[in-house]
């Protein structure tokens, strides 16, 4: 239990534990991406999601320690993901191509910082992994 939550306390570095304030008029303005995960230290982004994995050990690790923070990290990085899914077409545009995401679409890429483009833009790009990331969510949901 102890190797555990030493992994999990290393993996919550990695997690974007507030709202950011994306600049008025941006893509993402009002997406809340709290519970976003940081891809990697070479991306510099946030995606939504834990790549092709379930955010459920943390809420196991919660429910097995008693310590709610685990658990509610769970919700959040669930949240932050099913967050960035285009609900409708033409509601975020990628800023790397000039045309609509259409319903459905997940972006792999969430820009925090002006690091690989403007905060609160995405990368044009439907990837399956943070859409696995999602499916797991779904699939794997815990007793809320």
């Amino acid at each position: 239990l102890k190797k555990a939550t030493d992994a999990a306390k290393l993996f919550a570095t990695w997690v974007v534990n507030y709202v950011p304030p994306f600049p008025c008029g941006s893509m993402l303005e009002n997406v809340n991406v709290c519970g976003g995960v940081l891809a990697n230290v070479q991306n510099r982004h946030v995606g939504p999601g834990i790549c092709t994995n379930s955010a459920r050990f943390l809420y196991d690790l919660g429910k097995e320690t008693g310590d709610s923070r685990w658990t509610d990290l769970y919700f959040r990085v669930k949240a932050a993901a099913i967050n960035c899914i285009t609900r409708y077409d033409g509601e975020f545009f990628g800023s790397t191509f000039d045309s609509p995401f259409l319903k459905g679409m997940l972006s792999e890429q969430i820009n925090v910082s002006d690091a690989l483009n403007r905060p609160g833009e995405t990368w044009r790009v439907s990837a399956c992994w943070p859409a696995t990331a999602v499916l797991l969510g779904w699939f794997e949901t815990a007793e809320e």
